[in-house]
């Protein structure tokens, strides 16, 4: 009997050891965030958001590096006349590559495929000022940087961002 209870104790400590050290080696997860796959890879973000209530419309955005060089996506909607869990208006989309904190070094557009990007609010809280959602975006590169007709993929998308109030 003692054998066996010994190996359970001990097989317990051990999975225990096991579920410690896997989530100690696992990076924590922000608060705020924009996340998708980009081209087939994995993309995170710190996320942010502004709601500009004369336009009643919403920005959010994700930046990935320093003021050194920074990718950033911008997606943007229009706030439905009641919010609800449903997809919302898209109104406009960018993902930019910024040298310096003020340089544009690259940059993508919204294509004209109708329907892309597409959004959907999952959670808005206005008392914490917090937006949750979905989105996939197909953007085109800038003319200025490329005459062909190169594409960025955004699939799988998801944000949590605590926005900010503008008039």
């Amino acid at each position: 009997m003692k054998p066996a209870f010994s190996s359970i104790i001990g097989s317990l400590l051990l999975l225990t050891a096991i579920a410690s050290c896997t989530k100690e080696d696992s990076p924590p997860q922000p608060d705020f965030f924009v996340r998708a796959t980009k081209d087939r890879a994995s993309w995170t973000a710190a996320g942010s958001g502004t709601f500009s209530k004369s336009r009643k419309q919403f920005y959010v955005f994700g930046q990935v590096g320093d003021a050194a060089q920074a990718e950033i996506l911008n997606l943007s909607f229009a706030l439905p006349a009641a919010p609800q869990l449903t997809p919302v208006q898209a109104l406009s989309a960018s993902w930019v590559t910024v040298v310096g904190g003020d340089v544009i070094s690259n940059s993508y557009g919204l294509t004209d495929t109708p329907g892309v990007p597409a959004l959907e609010i999952t959670r808005l809280d206005t008392v914490s000022k917090v937006v949750e959602g979905r989105f996939t975006a197909t953007l085109v590169r800038d003319k200025h940087w490329s005459a062909q007709q190169e594409t960025v993929q955004f699939t799988d998308g998801s944000f949590r961002v605590q926005y900010t109030t503008a008039p």
